[in-house]
């Protein structure tokens, strides 16, 4: 996997991966690295990333470069802004400007009820969560917006709606792969069923029956040396299958699949901004996006603009799952789990960690990528490459609902914010009359939420969040290997 994430990361890897004389300087490279990789290995890597050239879910050409330059430039407004306007993301040590974040004004806050319809809708059971938004799938490379972006003016920002209209439209085919990534996947790569050891330079140790020898010391040398034995790395058997050669399920296409329903997804845009004063980043926490209630099955994320700073990545990592385990091993001989599965200090039939680190995605300008979102990430460190002048790194994200299920979405529940609200009092032409001029008589149970209330609302729904997150990281990280 890090292998395969290091080759997609160059250049044109998606062209390249075709040519036999690159792939064949690749391979040597690699081969004399020391890197832990076979020649069969090799083989199938190259092989499996031919079918993913052309399906790829991790490119820096998705987004052209005059919607690229579009999207800075529509962000414009939400930066330009007194730096006591500015929505410094509660302990980031003002390093993290939120532009566009869920967790102002979410669902919840002043028990806000979904317009009433006349249709039934079976909507996910409500609790305070993240809003999302609804885009409907629009000819072949369109989507269109059919609600209001939570936290986003849709008069004063109608330039960036237009231009998240046209990101969005471009990460659909990309969602695509990535769920069908998802679907058609085997469990294991490389089919892995009995621990084989290589020969081993010390010979098997012997009982000296000769007074000099006792049980326990004899014992203690056997174990020593059955513990020594190099173990055999899982080759992978035949060449690599793609998804035409094998019997798999129906490909996820889901401009097709959603066009008369539409899709559902919680937009974010954040930079992070640093100076002289401040000059690293410390990284982020091991997490999967969102709560249960929020339904997001997969994430993009787009680095619109970097400026001054380091190499910055996400690593990634999963859960292995021993529920089907069937590996033929001796008995108490575990070493294996570590040479093969990657757990360190692992023990059979006790409790131990169960993640294993896949690798990392670099953080490159223009890069858009997605990943189905049962994979925890973290973002790794970085800082200014000149510490004497700012730099920054802007983000986009968002977060694909499961289409499946539709949850309550900002097309059914009029904005909550308190300024909104007053400026239509006020007689501007503020929302449009689809998404306001219906919905202020109806229920809000209460004021709108100001500011004030909604960054103290803030406060407590990421606590929350937090404590969440330490369980589900606790039980995610750690399990009982009944091997």
């Amino acid at each position: 996997m890090q292998l395969m994430s290091a080759i997609t990361d160059k250049p044109e890897w998606e062209r390249k991966i075709f040519d036999s004389h690159i792939t064949a300087k690749w391979t040597t490279e690699i081969m004399n690295s020391g890197k832990d990789v076979t020649p069969k290995m090799m083989e199938w890597i190259l092989a499996e990333l031919k079918y993913k050239g052309e399906r790829v879910i991790k490119s820096n050409t998705a987004i052209p470069a005059d919607l690229q330059a579009a999207l800075c430039k529509a962000v414009l407004p939400l930066e330009q802004v007194p730096r006591e306007e500015k929505d410094y993301h509660p302990g980031s040590e003002d390093k993290v400007v939120n532009l566009v974040h869920p967790s102002l004004y979410p669902s919840g806050l002043a028990e806000t009820l979904p317009v009433p319809k006349e249709e039934e809708t079976n909507y996910a059971p409500d609790r305070e969560r993240y809003y999302c938004e609804g885009f409907k799938p629009y000819r072949d490379d369109e989507c269109r917006i059919v609600s209001y972006i939570n936290n986003l003016h849709p008069e004063r920002h109608r330039d960036l709606y237009k231009v998240l209209e046209k990101v969005i439209a471009k990460t659909i085919p990309l969602w695509d792969k990535t769920l069908d990534e998802v679907e058609d996947s085997p469990d294991y790569r490389i089919p892995y069923k009995e621990v084989e050891y290589l020969p081993c330079s010390v010979p098997e140790p012997g009982y000296e029956d000769n007074g000099e020898d006792n049980d326990d010391e004899f014992h203690e040398r056997y174990e020593e040396w059955l513990s020594s034995r190099p173990i055999g790395k899982p080759e992978p058997i035949g060449d690599f299958k793609s998804k035409g050669e094998v019997k798999y399920p129906d490909p996820v296409r889901l401009r097709q699949q959603f066009r008369a329903q539409g899709l559902q997804v919680i937009v974010k845009l954040a930079n992070i901004e640093l100076t002289p004063d401040k000059p690293l980043y410390d990284g982020g926490s091991w997490h999967i996006e969102g709560q249960m209630n929020e339904h997001i099955c997969a994430t993009g994320i787009y680095y619109y603009s970097n400026e001054n700073i380091t190499q910055s990545s996400i690593s990634f990592r999963q859960r292995a799952e021993f529920d089907n385990f069937r590996v033929r091993y001796e008995q108490d001989q575990f070493k294996f789990l570590e040479v093969v599965y990657g757990f360190p200090e692992t023990r059979g039939n006790q409790e131990g960690p169960l993640t294993q680190e896949l690798g990392s995605v670099t953080c490159d300008e223009g890069r858009l990528w997605t990943f189905p979102n049962i994979l925890q990430h973290r973002v790794s460190p970085f800082g200014l490459a000149d510490k004497t002048k700012p730099g920054y790194h802007k983000i986009l994200a968002l977060f694909l609902v499961a289409p499946q299920t539709r949850i309550i979405s900002t097309a059914n529940i009029p904005p909550q914010r308190a300024d909104w609200w007053d400026e239509r009092q006020g007689h501007r032409r503020d929302l449009t009359k689809k998404h306001v001029d219906n919905l202020l008589p109806v229920e809000l149970d209460g004021s709108p939420i100001t500011l004030e209330e909604a960054k103290k609302y803030r406060l407590e729904l990421m606590e929350e969040r937090s404590v969440l997150g330490k369980e589900s990281n606790k039980r995610y990280e750690t399990g009982d290997l009944s091997l």
